[in-house]
């Protein structure tokens, strides 16, 4: 009866906190996620160029892939970084551990690797679909895509523990020698 009572209390207190966090997470997606693709399309387009592809950024996240037939392909919000960017913020603003000057550093060091690793994903299905037409287009964005957001979204998180990790204090061990 008394745990009962200590978890219906516990969520009393952190149901609006948790509220809170979400209203900010959406306010912010919103905010960010057009711009967001805006600019990852258009990176990626000219690193694709550079590359040796055919891309041509047309408006918004709308980039043309040319190849044997030209390929469209928009950077939807789902496929821009800006989700994964406000899921990174929102782990850091509820984490308590970590000094504010460690949060931030873990925000910065976090997003680079997270839109370093999106950009990657991209430019390379532009580069598949230049080479490939739609169906590299397909298989890189549905099959590779995934495992390349799932392995930057576990660095990114590797990096924000480094950063934000409170170094704790190793017990000496003495030992005795006979």
């Amino acid at each position: 009866m008394a745990v009962a009572e200590t978890n219906r209390s516990l969520v009393r207190a952190l149901a609006p906190r948790a509220f809170a966090v979400a209203i900010t997470g959406l306010a912010l997606f919103s905010s960010i996620a057009d711009p967001m693709r805006t600019g990852e399309a258009r990176l990626a387009a000219s690193i694709a160029v550079r590359l040796g592809g055919h891309a041509m950024w047309l408006n918004s996240g709308l980039v043309i892939i040319e190849g044997d037939k030209p390929v469209f392909a928009d950077v939807t919000r789902s496929c821009s970084s800006a989700a994964a960017l406000v899921a990174l913020a929102l782990l850091l603003l509820v984490l308590r551990s970590a000094t504010p000057v460690r949060r931030v550093r873990a925000m910065a060091m976090g997003s680079a690797v997270l839109m370093g690793v999106n950009m990657i994903r991209i430019v390379l299905a532009f580069l598949s679909a230049s080479r490939f037409g739609d169906i590299g287009l397909v298989v890189l964005h549905e099959w590779v895509g995934p495992v390349v957001t799932v392995l930057g979204m576990a660095a990114a998180l590797s990096v924000v523990g480094k950063v934000t990790m409170v170094k704790l204090a190793q017990p000496k061990i003495a030992w005795r020698t006979a």
